[in-house]
């Protein structure tokens, strides 16, 4: 799904609408992460409506939005040995901000990882 389609089908969804795309990412999303905002589900919605290419086992390239604000093409998401996340976007402007919450790069490839298992045990 290219950028445009994806945010304003994601926006739709927080909104109540109906866009069953991401309708399945939504009830992920709110259950790993109650008490976000609208702003920020909208935003992981989005970038997994666009998708994720997983380059190994524990590590995916998520393509960056530019309309969400992202200055870069691409960011790497991984799931380090100790168990945690790491995103790219840690090493940048503001990086320390974002790696002391969760950013929506990461938060993305945890709800998508958890829709596949969803899909395969349906």
């Amino acid at each position: 799904m290219d950028e445009k389609e994806a945010i304003r089908c994601a926006r739709n969804i927080v909104r109540g609408k109906d866009c069953n795309k991401g309708k399945r990412f939504f009830e992920i999303v709110r259950t790993v992460f109650p008490g976000k905002t609208a702003s920020w589900y909208m935003r992981v919605i989005a970038r997994c409506l666009v998708g994720a290419e997983r380059l190994a086992k524990y590590h995916w390239l998520l393509p960056g939005i530019k309309s969400l604000g992202d200055h870069y093409p691409y960011y790497n998401v991984v799931l380090t040995e100790k168990g945690e996340w790491f995103c790219d976007c840690f090493t940048r402007q503001f990086g320390w901000r974002r790696r002391g919450k969760i950013c929506t790069h990461v938060a993305a490839i945890i709800v998508l990882r958890k829709a596949v298992r969803r899909f395969e045990e349906e």
